[in-house]
């Protein structure tokens, strides 16, 4: 109840009573003015029983009024440390989250895999090892080899961990988005797939292509956990790889 709507109203009250009193006892009843002072003591406890229960009930709206401003109060502080809490998680997350595609990209950098070219040791580093693995893995299709093939192709070329570590490196960006917006709600789903779309697109194709093998053909824990992953898995699809996926 607006405060001032509630004081015109207390202040008619009296008004009233006041005017009551008089119109009664003062016109209708003809009484003049008393002199006794006891006479005005009994006026007064007249109009204490008849104000102070009124009064009194106003007052009890009033602490009401007034409870539920503060409860109103309280719940917005709520709301609003809430948001803060949210904001504070996803700041420290975005920090977290993009040096950590930094260091994915240093290491894609230094990434190199050894091949046996005409006889002779020959390194190729970053995306040209990984094309020139495709290279030789489309060999090994035309020749008709199948999953062992392509899986001792892998496990040879990385004697060093080499691919484990890359593709590590890309499977804790994704547990670490996973477990930071970890429950079934609309937003924490919707918020691990903008993130998980943001690292595709920042992830070198060749470097995914190379996950996507990890995961089809080695029992890596980090490429088993990207395969179980239902939203990385959608991301995935969406972006068109799952044909790549299939037919490697």
């Amino acid at each position: 109840m607006n405060f001032k709507v509630l004081m015109i109203i207390i202040t008619s009250i009296m008004i009233l009573t006041l005017l009551s009193y008089w119109l009664y006892f003062g016109i209708y009843l003809s009484y003049p003015l008393s002199k006794n002072p006891a006479a005005w003591t009994q006026i007064a406890g007249f109009f204490g029983g008849i104000l102070a229960p009124i009064l009194s009930f106003f007052s009890i709206v009033l602490l009401i009024n007034s409870l539920n401003m503060q409860n109103k109060a309280n719940n917005v502080l709520i709301l609003e440390a809430e948001r803060n809490k949210k904001s504070e998680v996803i700041r420290q997350f975005e920090s977290k989250f993009f040096n950590l595609i930094d260091s994915q990209k240093i290491a894609f950098v230094n990434f190199e895999l050894l091949f046996l070219d005409r006889g002779q040791d020959v390194f190729k580093r970053s995306a040209l090892a990984i094309s020139h693995l495709e290279d030789i893995w489309d060999e090994i299709s035309e020749q008709g080899g199948g999953l062992d093939s392509k899986k001792k192709l892998l496990q040879n070329l990385d004697d060093d961990d080499a691919i484990y570590s890359i593709v590590r490196v890309f499977y804790i960006i994704v547990k670490i988005t996973t477990d930071t917006f970890p429950d079934d709600s609309i937003e924490h789903q919707k918020l691990r797939k903008e993130y998980i779309v943001t690292l595709i697109n920042f992830t070198d194709i060749t470097l995914l292509k190379l996950i996507l093998m990890v995961m089809k053909y080695l029992n890596y824990f980090s490429g088993e956990y990207l395969k179980n992953n239902e939203i990385f898995m959608e991301v995935i699809k969406e972006v068109g790889l799952d044909g790549y996926y299939a037919e490697i």
